[in-house]
């Protein structure tokens, strides 16, 4: 037998059979859209991995290409720089150089038609 303080009127049992329905069709339907939810944030974050392997692939590639690039361009410079030491240890005339020897040519010049007309002279 209950105490007569928890005996319910059948106008209140009912009131609350409905509330007790209407706030389990509440958590039923939170529940449900968590679970579509999780499922989404699942699959955006599957979407999100394959697309950071893509691009840290693609810029794996990349920076391989430039770093190729890189070092054939040094081997290059490296070449050119060894061409021009060697084209400089080469006869190279330099201006100072090309006139003193024009001065030397033209002495040697003078001197042997002088010797060419005193020859002559005799």
């Amino acid at each position: 037998v209950r105490p007569p303080a928890l005996e319910l009127s059948p106008d209140l049992h009912l009131k609350m059979s409905k509330k007790i329905a209407q706030l389990t069709k509440v958590v039923y339907s939170l529940n449900t859209k968590n679970d579509e939810h999780e499922a989404l944030v699942d699959s955006l974050q599957d979407q999100f991995d394959e697309e950071r392997k893509t691009i840290d692939l693609e810029t794996k590639a990349k920076l391989q290409f430039y770093a190729t690039q890189i070092g054939n361009e040094s081997e290059q410079k490296r070449l050119i720089d060894r061409l021009k030491q060697l084209l400089g240890t080469t006869v190279k005339p330099r201006p100072v150089q090309c006139a003193h020897s024009m001065n030397t040519n033209n002495r040697l010049l003078n001197v042997r038609s002088r010797q060419m007309r005193y020859i002559h002279m005799r």
